[in-house]
């Protein structure tokens, strides 16, 4: 009986690359496609760029498990978070500023909750932070790079702000309306949160879920939703500090 040859076969053209299209099948593609296909791969280097944190890893992935879902509503840490995927998953909210990044944790959480409910590329993320400009005084942080890689692997539109809060207002609150969720950060310090008040009502309207984390004794932190009166209030203090 006559034996059937066989020829090995590089592996490096079996390789699936990130994108989940298998080395040897790119070669046949058309040069647009391949252009796609290779922007897909640089986009998958920029999220291993923090793969070394956890979160990273899990924003790449499509969808969300009902396992996943739980843990992040009832079990993730800190515990103050949940109040805001809990409220954000209720109202399927789609647009949502954060001032005060810290890790980036937060912000990767908040999107795979809202992918349950939306296209990702519906969804619209905007953070604010002093990225690489923060002290020791404002905690832990991210730097400005590192939050690019980190958000844009999700798949949301992101728009990311260097600066405090007043000043980064100050640049977008013209362009940035009907936002649904603003989550306001315990380490904005009083008197920035004051100034951001005058811009905050250009981008926010009766709908705008509220949420303010405060810094509570042992390092920990609590989180709020702010009614409609309170809200009013704030707006009327950062026209009398404008004035």
């Amino acid at each position: 009986m006559r034996r059937i040859g066989f020829q090995p076969v590089f592996s490096d053209r079996l390789k699936t690359y990130p994108t989940g299209i298998p080395g040897f099948l790119t070669m046949r593609l058309p040069k647009s496609r391949r252009r796609q296909h290779e922007s897909g791969i640089l986009a998958a280097q920029c999220a291993l760029h923090v793969s070394s944190s956890h979160y990273g890893r899990e924003a790449a992935v499509a969808g969300l498990s009902r396992l996943r879902l739980f843990y992040l509503l009832h079990l993730s840490k800190p515990a103050s978070d949940r109040l805001i995927y809990r409220e954000i998953r209720r109202l399927k909210s789609r647009k949502v500023v954060e001032i005060g990044l810290h890790t980036g944790e937060r912000a990767v959480h908040i999107i795979e909750v809202l992918k349950e409910f939306h296209d990702v590329r519906e969804i619209h993320y905007t953070g604010i932070d002093q990225f690489e400009a923060r002290t020791a005084a404002d905690g832990p942080g991210i730097s400005l790079r590192e939050a690019h890689c980190l958000l844009k692997a999700t798949g949301a539109r992101i728009q990311l702000v260097p600066g405090t809060a007043s000043e980064a207002l100050a640049r977008i609150a013209n362009g940035v309306s009907q936002v649904e969720v603003l989550v306001i950060s315990g380490n904005t310090s009083p008197e920035q949160l004051l100034q951001a008040w005058f811009y905050l009502p250009r981008m926010i309207d009766a709908r705008t879920q509220v949420f303010q984390e405060t810094l509570t004794a042992g390092g920990g932190t609590a989180m709020r939703l702010l009614g409609a009166k309170e809200i009013e209030q704030l707006k009327a203090q950062g026209d009398r500090r404008a004035a």
